[in-house]
């Protein structure tokens, strides 16, 4: 039991034992069962499809997009918010009574001088900093493999009760160093399955070569399966490899709370001065910090604190 508690939190978690809140963890356990959380659900166009219901929501709202822009500073004071951001053309500034935050936890987390540093000026206030620090930004790898075919449709897992074809295989769970944690996209039976190193595993492939991650993935894909390793290298056909918490506007995968950081995402989620807004999942304190859901729903409470400020 001890081993599969540890399991649940570094792989699906992506924390560490050591430091996440057990209150926490249950909190996030009921709010599951109100949801039928236990359930796996999957887009099946991809979180694309999701982005261009908002992308078209915005623009009927006439929203003006600024992409390739990065966030340098936030200047607040006296009902007036400065965004200083830099864009290919050079440096360029926004200003507005109110500014809504969304920087993922790792990047607000990010001292001066680190690479995705937002500088708040003024600071944030003490009790908004001491939120932070109770909060921690989980840490993975991902690589997602494409095949020529799926070579694991007619394979058979032996080590259970009963053998089972591996054709309707959703998730592949292992005690393995690298990418302990695997699923394919069914129900679409694609030729495509994704590696998750969560923590540890994260940590020792953090900052490495892509072509060396990728051969660890396909390694332990092979051991896990009892296939040659050479055959699947020559099955596959593409790889996608992201570092979340080498990435400088992520600075990890997803948050989680410390040991005795309960409130921390209520003031995390706090106006300030009713001119700075938070939201993102970090934010989110009813146990779906974490999830795509959560996320939203943040955004959504954001935005009502927003319209309902004086």
């Amino acid at each position: 039991m001890k081993a599969w508690a540890r399991s649940y939190v570094t792989g699906f978690h992506a924390a560490d034992p050591k430091l996440i809140s057990v209150h926490s963890l249950v909190a996030g356990l009921r709010a599951d069962e109100e949801i039928d959380g236990e359930r796996a659900f999957r887009i099946t166009n991809g979180y694309e499809s999701l982005l261009e219901i908002f992308r078209r929501e915005l623009n009927a709202a006439r929203v003006k997009f600024e992409l390739t822009t990065v966030a340098e500073s936030i200047r607040w004071e006296r009902q007036h918010v400065q965004v200083i951001a830099r864009n290919p053309n050079g440096p360029i500034s926004f200003s507005a009574p109110r500014a809504l935050i969304t920087l993922p936890l790792g990047v607000l987390q990010a001292g001066p001088g680190e690479r995705g540093n937002v500088q708040f000026v003024p600071d944030l206030p003490p009790h908004k900093r001491e939120a932070l620090r109770k909060l921690v930004m989980g840490k993975v790898v991902r690589v997602v493999l494409r095949f020529r075919e799926r070579f694991w449709e007619h394979m058979m897992v032996s080590q259970c009760a009963e053998p089972k074809m591996l054709s309707e295989m959703s998730f592949l769970f292992s005690h393995e160093d690298w990418f302990p944690t695997w699923w394919t996209t069914m129900p679409d039976k694609l030729p495509i399955i994704t590696a998750w190193a969560p923590f540890h595993c994260a940590e020792r492939l953090s900052g490495c070569d892509e072509a060396y991650v990728v051969d660890k993935a396909v390694g332990t894909l092979s051991r896990l399966l009892k296939t040659e390793k050479s055959k699947l290298k020559d099955l596959l056909e593409e790889s996608y490899f992201h570092d979340w918490q080498s990435d400088p506007f992520s600075r990890g995968a997803y948050s989680y709370v410390m040991v005795g950081g309960e409130g921390a995402q209520q003031e995390l989620a706090r106006p300030v001065a009713n001119m700075l807004f938070f939201a993102g999942e970090a934010t989110d304190y009813s146990g779906y910090h974490g999830t795509v859901h959560g996320a939203i729903a943040s955004g959504q409470r954001a935005a009502k604190q927003i319209m309902n400020t004086k």
